[in-house]
């Protein structure tokens, strides 16, 4: 009976060489697939997210419970849709007033940087967010409302707040009036009274019965701006109500809504001027701030971008002096 013989070394070098070719040629062909994989999916992901924004805001738009408009230019982290796929880890996203994404940029799906442009994905690319552990670059946002983010400024606004990461510099020079009534410094600034430029404050000033030579820097130009909330609790207005700073339309909205302010049923004592039904509170809203107080308490904001609590002013025939509750009527 013969012995039975198994491969020579040389037979086993040959079918090692023959699995190292294949595998040289096959291995790039299967990382391309993967790749191309990832960035369909990555893609896919992407129109998925923009589906969801746009059938969110068309619910939104019927009035549906449960949904809110989205629009302006916003950071994913600042959108809460319902959707089933994946949403991005990071990028912005500008939807227009109805409701529609005309943009998004840096969408982060998987490692991979996802750009639309309103239409279709037009860029696709590798390396973002924390998926393949790399630190996301940080977006610039510009705003005069924070509700209304933009990566550039608007061309028409006189100021803006510029935003990097969680540090916040205003554009330009902004002023308040600042006076002397019997012994106390009184900023106008207090409540919720800023203006963007000198001009404008030496123009105002003597409409509430201050010199122009009254109206001196609240925060220059790059320096860094505040973020701290200001808050007022009284038991009257059912408790406690804190506003944030850079976000006018919704702090407005909320000073608003804690004084009971309605259109329909109060009095409109001049353009910016309301009364309640009980004439015991007041509330000035114009496109510069938001002001409603009482005989003990006041909150406002202001397009510049601060927010202030603070005592009333008194109630005076032709108006207050910028004070406290003993502050005299202008003359």
């Amino acid at each position: 009976m013969k012995n039975k013989k198994g491969f020579t070394l040389i037979e086993l070098l040959a079918v090692i060489v023959i699995l190292a070719i294949i595998a040289l040629i096959a291995v790039p062909i299967v990382l391309n697939m993967i790749s191309q994989a990832r960035r369909s999916a990555a893609r896919s992901a992407a129109l998925g997210y923009v589906d969801a924004i746009e059938y969110n805001n068309g619910f939104a738009n019927a009035e549906m419970d449960g949904y809110t408009l989205i629009t302006g230019t916003k950071n994913v982290s600042e959108i809460n849709v319902k959707m089933k796929g994946k949403k991005p880890d990071s990028g912005s996203v500008t939807v227009d007033s109805n409701g529609k994404v005309t943009g998004a940029s840096d969408l982060c799906f998987n490692g991979y940087k996802v750009s639309y442009d309103g239409k279709d994905v037009t860029t696709i690319t590798k390396g973002c967010g924390s998926s393949n552990n790399n630190t996301p670059a940080t977006t610039v946002y510009y705003y005069q409302d924070k509700s209304d983010k933009k990566t550039q400024p608007d061309p028409t606004w006189n100021y803006y707040i510029k935003e990097t990461g969680n540090q916040l510099t205003i554009s330009s020079d902004s002023y308040e009036i600042v006076v002397e009534d019997d012994g106390e410094i009184l900023h106008s600034a207090d409540y919720g009274i800023s203006f963007a430029s000198l001009e404008e404050c030496q123009t105002s000033a003597p409409t509430i019965g201050w010199s122009a030579d009254s109206c001196t820097l609240l925060y220059e130009a790059g320096t860094t701006y505040p973020e701290s909330e200001a808050c007022i609790n009284s038991s009257t207005y059912g408790g406690e109500l804190c506003i944030k700073p850079n976000d006018f339309s919704n702090t407005s909205q909320s000073i608003k809504n804690y004084f009971g302010y309605d259109s329909n049923s109060w009095t409109n004592t001049n353009s910016s001027t309301w009364k309640n039904s009980d004439q015991t509170i007041t509330c000035i809203i114009n496109n510069t701030g938001t002001a409603c107080y009482d005989s003990t308490v006041l909150i406002s904001n202001s397009s510049v971008g601060s927010v202030r609590t603070g005592p009333a002013c008194v109630e005076c025939v032709s108006g207050c002096k910028i004070s406290g509750p003993s502050a005299q009527c202008n003359p």
